[in-house]
């Protein structure tokens, strides 16, 4: 868990920000009596400031400092997404977290039946925080582990052809058209809130869209190995701006805002 602290004057301010920009209020940080304000969030704050501090770092020979009222607007906000993610659209976040949990279960499908044929393959683990070495004798993460619970979640998978293809295929769909509704909101509001808060151009350079992927990643909207990539995010944006209603939270059902720039 990181920890915000914010004097009552910051906490306004990008309190302020995050309702115009999403329409929404923190309902987690709460006030000290010495009339400090705290927030206890699962929200990579450091890393979240590290990318933003990047991002004004880009537009050089430009007069934009940092903005902290924005920035903290954005930790409120991505700790707000991170609290109420099954709340805002649950069938949804159920259906993009069961083709997501697919789509891990294929690309293990295909490592086990393409890497791991014979007695003995050494695989290693590997996480931010650590790595495991492990001997696989008798191939057992394959066929003790593995087996029968790729045959159970995948039943009609029975090739690795098959596993290969449905991949491949869904990389493609997963990139090309996500149904989350959050996302319009989020990436409009973001926007706005660079825009007119930040002061940064409205052009929509390669180093704003990456950062708002970036921003999804954080707030676990969008997987680490993301399919979508700047080009995406840019036509998004443009569809946004030319439509007279704005997506904001919270969410009602506006998922069709994202099929006009596909």
């Amino acid at each position: 868990m990181a920890r915000l602290i914010l004097s009552r004057s910051d906490y306004m301010l990008s309190a302020l920000i995050m309702k115009l920009s999403y329409d929404v209020e923190s309902d987690a940080i709460e006030e000290e009596p010495d009339g400090t304000f705290i927030l206890e969030t699962k929200v990579d704050v450091a890393r979240l400031s590290e990318s933003y501090r990047e991002l004004i770092r880009t537009y050089k020979g430009l007069d934009i400092t940092l903005n902290t009222g924005v920035l903290n607007a954005l930790i409120l906000m991505s700790d707000y997404v991170l609290r109420h993610a099954p709340a805002l659209d649950e069938a949804s976040f159920r259906k993009t977290l069961e083709n997501y949990t697919r789509q891990d279960l294929l690309r293990l499908y295909v490592f086990c039946y393409e890497n791991l044929e014979g007695e003995r393959h050494e695989i290693t683990l590997r996480c931010k925080q650590g790595s495991v070495r492990l001997q696989n004798c008798c191939n057992w993460f394959r066929e003790e582990l593995m087996r029968d619970y790729l045959e159970t979640h995948l039943p009609e998978i029975v090739t690795l052809q098959q596993a290969k293809e449905e991949l491949l295929t869904g990389r493609r769909k997963r990139g090309r058209e996500p149904k989350d509704a959050r996302i319009p909101a989020l990436l409009w509001g973001t926007y706005k809130a660079l825009v007119t808060q930040q002061n940064l151009p409205e052009t929509m350079p390669n180093a704003l869209c990456q950062f708002l992927i970036q921003l999804l990643q954080l707030q676990e909207v969008l997987p680490l190995d993301t399919e979508i990539d700047t080009f995406w995010i840019r036509a998004q944006l443009r569809y946004l701006r030319s439509k007279g209603k704005r997506p904001r939270f919270p969410l009602d059902d506006q998922s069709s805002m994202m099929n006009g720039a596909q």
